[in-house]
């Protein structure tokens, strides 16, 4: 059974699978998200698998970092920069290997949707799924460490 931690300061945390998740106080574009995360030794969240999805998702839940009254959208750590047609993860630059797509996407809307966020919006047919957007929007972004604190 995993034991969930979830620590309350300037962020939100929580420890699962070893890893911790943070959401910061404030919203970034996707790059100056990317940069605040590696600045503090993490990275943007990298989901590979439904059971690391859906205990992003649980955390996520907990949140209250709403974007706006549609709902809740958080960057994470996938993109397809520089080429606008691989999505890869930019902690390993290996290409996503497990999706979580909402319907029709990703679709690069206008061709400028190159980084991925997971968003909560009530109204759509699926909630918690991803979407590829403008990197240049401002949203909140989730953070992940590797906690080897168990490791002696």
């Amino acid at each position: 059974m995993k034991e969930i931690l979830i620590c309350s300061l300037l962020v939100l945390g929580i420890v699962a699978d070893e890893v911790i998740f943070e959401v910061p106080n404030f919203m970034a574009n996707w790059h100056g998200a990317n940069l605040y995360c590696t600045t503090r030794g993490s990275s943007l969240v990298t989901v590979t698998s439904l059971e690391k999805h859906e205990a992003l998702v649980k955390f996520l839940e907990k949140s209250d970092k709403k974007y706006n009254n549609e709902g809740y959208r958080f960057w994470i750590g996938a993109s397809s920069l520089p080429d606008g047609e691989n999505f890869v993860w930019q902690s390993t630059g290996s290409r996503l290997s497990f999706t979580k797509w909402n319907l029709r996407e990703p679709n690069n809307a206008g061709g400028v949707e190159q980084c991925v966020e997971i968003i909560y919006c009530p109204t759509c047919p699926r909630i918690w799924d991803w979407n590829d957007m403008k990197c240049s929007l401002k949203a909140y972004f989730v953070c992940e460490t590797v906690d080897d604190s168990h490791i002696r």
